[in-house]
Parts: C-alpha cells; structure tokens; sequence
C-alpha cells in the first residue's frame, strides 16, 4: 500500500484513525532522524530536535490509550483541555 493516499476523514473509527495517525508521525519521525546529523544551524537543530521529541511522546501516548481501551474518554477530553484538533471523531 506504499505510496498510496487515504483521506484521513474516510478513516472513523477512532482505533484506526490513531493508528493511521501513528503511522504519520512515524515517518516524520524516520525522516528527522535521517536529516538531524547533517544540520549544522544550531537553532535549527534545536527546533528539529524539538519537533522529533514532541513526536516520540505523541507516539507513545497514543500507543498507550489505544493500548488501554481509552481512545474515546482520553483523546476527547484531552482535546478539550488542551486545544488540540478531535483525531477520533465524536465518541460513538
């Protein structure tokens, strides 16, 4: 299926869009990995940096609510404390 593009808004249950999720932020991380040992720009590195660390844990934590179950509770009402974007759609 490489190479092959799915509208994030055909993809509703919200276990599937978190994994379709995961599976973006992988690939940004794999590609920041790759280009971080040839940034000589110290601020720019910084904020590469940044932005991979940031992935990693958002990785890790969607891997832990789907791993609990909790993809509904969790992601909705974190959202809400936090600002971010529904992944998951309205909990069915």
């Amino acid at each position: 299926m490489r190479g092959t593009r799915i509208p994030s808004n055909t993809i509703t249950p919200p276990l599937d869009r978190l994994i379709f999720l995961n599976r973006g932020l992988s690939w940004v991380v794999r590609r920041l990995e790759a280009l971080m040992p040839r940034v000589r720009d110290a601020d720019l590195h910084a904020d590469l940096r940044a932005m991979l660390d940031s992935h990693r844990e958002n990785i890790a934590r969607a891997e832990g609510y789907a791993r609990q179950g909790q993809v509904h509770s969790t992601l909705s009402s974190s959202k809400v404390e936090r600002g971010t974007p529904d992944i998951c759609g309205p909990p069915t």
